[in-house]
């Protein structure tokens, strides 16, 4: 998190670690199968895999059971994103990375802060402090405290691998569009990915193509669109392609901002569908 943003500052809130900046971004839930790591604004997050879960109106949660299904790319993608809809939603600019005692006491704002007001206007009423032996004991039914195993006799439930014996994503990851459509895409999805690279080519040239998020990107002033590779298809997504006219129905995706299509061979290509989209998402990134 300190490589990736950083910006954020760890502490625990609520019960749970939590990573704030103008306000909370994320945090982590533990439960008894996995751990779920959460971003305040995940539902606007470009999310091509379909990793992010969650039926709220904002919040998306990653679920992780085991170190082998951290993709790093990923998560640093998450937090870009985190980051920049943190700038967006904030009237106080971006941050800067916090330093010494502000860095370890940061206090998440905004969406935490709602959480604590709510808690706090709920109308529960806290129990009756007892005095026992002279000593004032919040609780009606405080008991004395349960003697503390020592952490050194505490077994792990689970081994976890150090961080240092995880071999970084980006060590092995394609530098450029070439080497991932070698590494990373199916061999019967090349001439799909080959023929959408020759399509921005031919109606947006200012183009540049570049790895952004750890996937084929195309971008402008900013990313207008990004390549995402599946086991079943190839999918084309819109940085705003929701905001598209699509007056066939071709663009899918349940999210606000982005939209895509899913091309499973070069017939499935619709030239003059996709022009047009490239079309508005040039129109919008002008704007």
């Amino acid at each position: 998190m300190a490589e990736y943003a950083p910006t954020v500052s760890e502490s625990f809130s609520y019960g749970m670690p939590t990573y704030g900046r103008h306000s909370m971004v994320a945090w982590l839930i533990a439960a008894k199968t996995h751990i779920t790591f959460s971003f305040c604004h995940g539902v606007e997050f470009y999310d091509p895999h379909h990793l992010l879960k969650g039926a709220g109106k904002h919040a998306r949660g990653l679920r992780l059971r085991t170190v082998a299904d951290l993709d790093l790319d990923v998560v640093r993608g998450f937090m870009a994103q985190a980051v920049l809809f943190d700038d967006r939603y904030s009237s106080a600019g971006p941050a800067t990375p916090p330093k010494g005692t502000a860095a370890r006491t940061a206090r998440p704002k905004g969406a935490a802060a709602r959480a604590a007001d709510q808690n706090k206007n709920s109308g529960a009423k806290k129990p009756p402090a007892v005095a026992k032996g002279g000593v004032v004991v919040a609780g009606a039914a405080a008991k004395p405290a349960a003697a503390i195993t020592p952490a050194a006799a505490i077994t792990p439930a689970v081994a976890i691998t150090p961080a240092a014996a995880i071999t970084p994503a980006a060590a092995t990851k394609p530098a450029t569009v070439d080497a991932f459509v070698v590494a990373k895409v199916l061999p019967q999805f090349h001439p799909v990915v080959a023929a959408i690279r020759a399509l921005v080519r031919e109606c947006v040239p200012e183009a540049q193509e570049a790895i952004a998020y750890g996937i084929p990107a195309f971008r402008r002033r900013r990313i207008i669109a990004v390549i995402s590779p599946t086991k079943k298809d190839i999918t084309l997504s819109f940085s705003e392609g929701a905001s598209f006219d699509d007056p066939r129905g071709l663009l899918g995706g349940v999210g606000n901002v982005s939209k895509y299509v899913k091309l499973k061979s070069v017939t499935d290509i619709d030239r003059d569908a996709l022009a047009g989209f490239l079309a508005q998402a040039v129109a919008r990134d002008d704007r």
